[in-house]
């Protein structure tokens, strides 16, 4: 078998089983509806539905666009912030040393706690 039917097989095996599992989900998120009811989750029809019309409005595109601007803004700050300290950090020894363990264990705090505070 060539590499590029070894390629397509493989590609074709991919989307089978991305459609296997986008079917698996769908009919397990059905199955809580039922069990659920509408008071608990809506429906895979209702909120596909809902979703269309909200990408449908004019709104929706503007919120977008916003959205996606503070993104690129927060990720450009962060860059640049993140180079600066690194390369201070790097350069100067006794300062790494000391704020080493500090940021350290800034990785053990859930990113999630500093949301109410972001909002």
């Amino acid at each position: 078998m060539s590499a590029a039917a070894l390629a397509g097989a493989a590609r074709y095996q991919r989307a089978l089983d991305l459609t296997l599992l986008v079917l698996f989900v769908a009919a397990l998120w059905q199955l809580f509806f039922v069990i659920g009811g509408t008071t608990a989750l809506a429906s895979p029809w209702e909120a596909a539905k809902n979703a269309y019309a909200i990408l449908n409005t004019a709104s929706f595109w503007g919120n977008a666009k916003v959205t996606l601007l503070a993104f690129a803004i927060a990720v450009a700050i962060e860059i640049v912030a993140g180079i600066a300290i690194g390369i201070f950090l790097g350069l100067r020894k006794m300062a790494g040393d000391v704020l080493e363990p500090m940021l350290a264990g800034l990785y053990s705090i859930p990113k999630l706690m500093f949301f109410p505070i972001v909002t």
